[in-house]
């Protein structure tokens, strides 16, 4: 679990999290409606780039790691003969330099500029995963998209201008879905109401909150956030049931590994102090320590023995039930059994230190005179 937690905190998004810090404004439940949303987007994007520590700002209809989603049926022109049947695909409206703001690398072409918002062109990018699917090893590049919305019948196709890098931008364990990025302005902002905003900083994005609540006070005392934080804290949080799990996991491990030593140490010491005649007379009749050593030790070795015969069997299958909680790490993973084996030796080393140290010195006179 631990493992699986360290992957999960550490698991490529396809974007950098470092400084970026993450806003999101409802504006609709603040009074602003259609055509009106897009317009003060384009103003608080625009102040939001004038603050101090900001490098880039950008924005979407659906932010990273938000909860929000939203999916079209399309056509796609140029798409494999075997156009698969499911033609749905995730989508995502997304304001100038989107990509370059979150990090993300445009593997293929371009992104979406602010070029593109100036002459309203329809134009879109697309995720690898959306390329391999429809267009296999062919460049998507200069292909179109039409949106099959019976609300829009005649909404122009979107071309194709760039190929980004698949995001992770719901779940760190959920599978990349397919993917368009459309310019914002194409957004049903009736519908979407709320806009995320994400700021490049350029140190810690953290010294940006109070000037970006001031900046947005100053142009609506009213409007509403819902929230805002960086994208590292956004993505711990969503990770918060798997830090219990992890932290319980670790305290309990280390609970038993502690039993375990002073258990055995309690029982390897009454077994030393049960044979201290027998340590005398194997002492006077001239055995070396080793073998009083090695008489000690096999206690410790039939434990150790017994603990990874039921240890690993038991660990297999506990991987197997809790495999949903696993990330980064396979049902019989080698570096954790690994680790187990070795912890479990040295805890028989720790617990059989005193009670060796013990038998070695025992002196035979007095052991002769034992009882």
């Amino acid at each position: 679990m631990v493992r699986s937690l360290r992957n999960l905190q550490v698991a490529d998004l396809g974007y950098s999290r470092d400084q970026l810090l993450l806003v999101r404004v409802d504006f609709l439940q603040s009074g602003y409606k259609g055509p009106a949303i897009p317009n003060v987007t384009g103003q608080l994007l625009d102040r939001l780039l004038t603050l101090p520590g900001v490098r880039s700002v950008t924005a979407s209809s659906n932010g990273l790691f938000s909860g929000d989603e939203s999916s079209d049926a399309i056509r796609i022109d140029g798409a494999a003969s075997s156009e698969p049947q499911d033609n749905s695909t995730a989508d995502d409206e997304v304001g100038p330099n989107y990509f370059s703001t979150i990090g993300a690398p445009i593997v293929l072409g371009r992104e979406i500029t602010q070029e593109d918002f100036a002459k309203a062109a329809h134009v879109a990018v697309v995720n690898e995963t959306f390329a391999k699917f429809y267009f296999g090893g062919r460049s998507p590049i200069g292909h179109t998209i039409s949106i099959q919305d019976s609300d829009h019948p005649d909404q122009p196709p979107y071309e194709i201008v760039g190929v980004a890098r698949d995001v992770h931008d719901h779940n760190v364990r959920d599978a990349v879905r397919r993917r368009m990025y459309a310019p914002l302005t194409s957004a049903t902002f009736d519908e979407i109401g709320a806009v995320n905003f994400e700021l490049r900083a350029i140190g810690n994005p953290q010294a940006l909150i109070n000037s970006v609540q001031n900046a947005i006070r100053e142009m609506n005392p009213d409007l509403i956030v819902d929230n805002m934080e960086t994208a590292g804290e956004l993505v711990t949080d969503t990770l918060t049931s798997q830090v219990l799990v992890a932290k319980l996991s670790a305290f309990f491990g280390a609970l038993v590994l502690i039993l375990v030593c002073v258990g055995l140490h309690g029982s390897m010491a009454y077994n030393v102090a049960e044979r201290t005649r027998e340590i005398g007379v194997r002492m006077a009749l001239g055995a070396p320590r080793r073998d009083v050593v090695w008489m000690v030790m096999r206690e410790t070795l039939l434990v150790f023995m017994a603990g990874v015969a039921i240890g690993i069997p038991s660990g297999i299958v506990a991987t197997r039930l809790f495999q949903a909680m696993l990330f980064g790490v396979t049902k019989a993973d080698p570096l954790s059994m690994a680790t187990a084996i070795v912890t479990l030796v040295a805890i028989c080393v720790i617990a059989a230190i005193t009670p060796v140290r013990r038998a070695t010195r025992v002196d035979p006179i007095v052991a002769l005179r034992y009882e």
